[in-house]
């Protein structure tokens, strides 16, 4: 009731002639979804409802806001995934791709960066080879050696598949590896053909630190998909023009090679015909 409250206190109800309310926290899990407030103006009149009734009301309020939250998130990733299947489907250029995948992953999450890294099988290292962002270049040092496999231990452990670093600081203290990276919390997901490792994706903040929302790594997973099949059809695009170019540089040098003698042939065919 208003009147039990602090003078300090009370100015958050009597102004606006508040005389009894109660403030239901909405969760679902671990998850805080917001907040539901029930007021009643006379005090007089107020029939504060048993705890079992306060207790139903916050439960039904948490699954509607629930369900629309997950309605509204739905919705936002199939338009997102959509944009990006479009858009990458426009490019062939490997080189192009990546850095175009970088821009909208980063866009669409609302990250400050985004980097594609790709797996060397010869060398077992991550190499990077698109970053949006950063004032870092696009194409980065290959990456310590033991990464790759402990990465791949921390997708294979985690529920989603994913490796979530919510303190890159405190990972630093006891990861070795993880020291001098340039960034406060990321989250990176691979890029798998079937079961071959073709690379990572990932996106990060450079300050926020904290988990990322369940919304942000939905919708990264979904990218990655969209971003390997893209990638793949890229590299196929490049092979074949370049075996196109190896077919098109061999016929010409048989071309070249055979003129020659063509030439002296049909010169001698020449002459015996005039004489």
């Amino acid at each position: 009731r208003a009147a039990d409250l602090e003078p300090g206190e009370s100015r958050l109800m009597l102004p606006f002639g508040i005389g009894s309310a109660i403030f239901l926290l909405l969760e679902r899990g671990t998850r805080v979804l917001g907040a539901l407030h029930l007021s009643w103006c006379a005090p007089e009149e107020a029939h504060v409802p048993s705890a079992e009734v306060v207790e139903l009301i916050r439960m039904h309020a948490s699954l509607g806001v629930d369900f629309l939250a997950r309605t509204t998130d739905a919705n936002a990733l199939s338009q997102n995934l959509s944009d990006t299947a479009t858009l990458l489907a426009r490019i062939h250029d490997p080189d192009e791709l990546l850095q175009a995948m970088a821009a909208k992953v980063a866009q669409a999450i609302g990250c400050d960066w985004a980097a594609v890294h790709l797996y060397d099988e010869a060398s077992r290292e991550m190499q990077r080879v698109a970053i949006h962002g950063s004032n870092e270049p696009a194409v980065g040092v290959p990456g310590r050696a033991g990464v790759v496999e402990w990465m791949e231990r921390q997708f294979a452990g985690s529920p989603e598949g994913v490796l979530e670093i919510s303190d890159v600081e405190a990972l630093a203290k006891r990861i070795p590896a993880a020291r001098g990276m340039r960034m406060s919390s990321c989250v990176s997901v691979p890029l798998r053909d079937e079961t071959r490792l073709l690379g990572i994706l990932t996106v990060g903040y450079r300050e926020r630190r904290g988990r990322f929302a369940r919304r942000q790594i939905s919708l990264l997973k979904g990218l990655a998909q969209h971003a390997q099949v893209a990638l793949v059809n890229a590299q196929l695009v490049r092979s074949l023009e370049e075996a196109n170019r190896v077919k098109s540089d061999f016929v010409a040098a048989v071309s070249h090679d055979l003129r020659t003698p063509l030439h002296v042939l049909i010169g001698y065919n020449s002459m015996l015909l005039e004489d």
